[in-house]
């Protein structure tokens, strides 16, 4: 399928906002770059998030990529299993060669009127690992608007990648690791619409918010807030 810009939700503006955690698992510097735009589970402006997160990738200098929950989501429908496989393969092709740990986001997709909402881990040219919401913030009323249903994440969002031990928590989800007792995670993502705060027992815990009017970003560290930014 070719998409076209028509295909795109609103026009928001699509930033990068980066910042540097130090002392991650050995990594003195660990770079991060936030895809911060506003999301919405009714439709993003997923081609310019899709772009954003190439050119960021090309450049070389992040280890961690990540964009919000809903970054993937056409405008008054969710994608079917291959549109939803087309947009990854495109993101893992260009991850290629490169050593950036990227999260684009979370996809909204349906297969066999299923609905879910899911995160891809990517990293050169591989899907480390995949993870689907487990609790419901909303989905099950967009699923039925589209006479779907909503299923569920049974598994914990935790996975091990280049020695870092990570854990993922979509939007409604924040919490859920803690509990749940896990306290062996370097670094958390919560990938939201909505919410910009878990009370996570890892080291640093990263946010992107795409709730907000352009997005949130925030980073914290043994629950202190070390880096935050609003674009208005």
């Amino acid at each position: 399928m070719n998409y076209t810009r028509k295909e795109s939700e609103i026009k928001n503006p699509v930033k990068l906002v980066s910042t540097t955690l130090d002392d991650v698992v050995g990594n003195l510097e660990f770079k991060v770059g936030f895809i911060q735009t506003r999301t919405s589970s009714r439709g993003s402006d997923y081609l310019s998030i899709m772009q954003k997160i190439k050119t960021t990738v090309s450049k070389g200098s992040y280890d961690l990529i990540v964009g919000p929950e809903y970054s993937f989501v056409p405008k008054s429908r969710v994608f079917g299993e291959s549109e939803k496989d087309k947009l990854l393969a495109e993101i893992i092709s260009f991850t290629k060669g490169h050593d950036a740990l990227v999260v684009p986001g979370t996809f909204l997709w349906q297969k066999n009127k299923e609905l879910r909402n899911t995160a891809y881990f990517v990293k050169d040219g591989e899907v480390v690992y995949s993870y689907d919401k487990m609790r419901d913030g909303g989905e099950r009323g967009v699923a039925l608007s589209y006479g779907l249903s909503f299923i569920l994440g049974t598994n914990l969002g935790c996975f091990d990648c280049s020695g870092i031990k990570f854990g993922v928590e979509i939007c409604a989800d924040a919490g859920i690791l803690a509990d749940h007792f896990v306290k062996d995670r370097d670094l958390v993502l919560l990938l939201s619409c909505g919410n910009d705060y878990t009370w996570t027992k890892s080291a640093w815990c990263v946010i992107n918010d795409g709730h907000y009017l352009h997005g949130k970003v925030k980073v914290r560290r043994n629950y202190e807030s070390v880096f935050i930014r609003n674009l208005v």
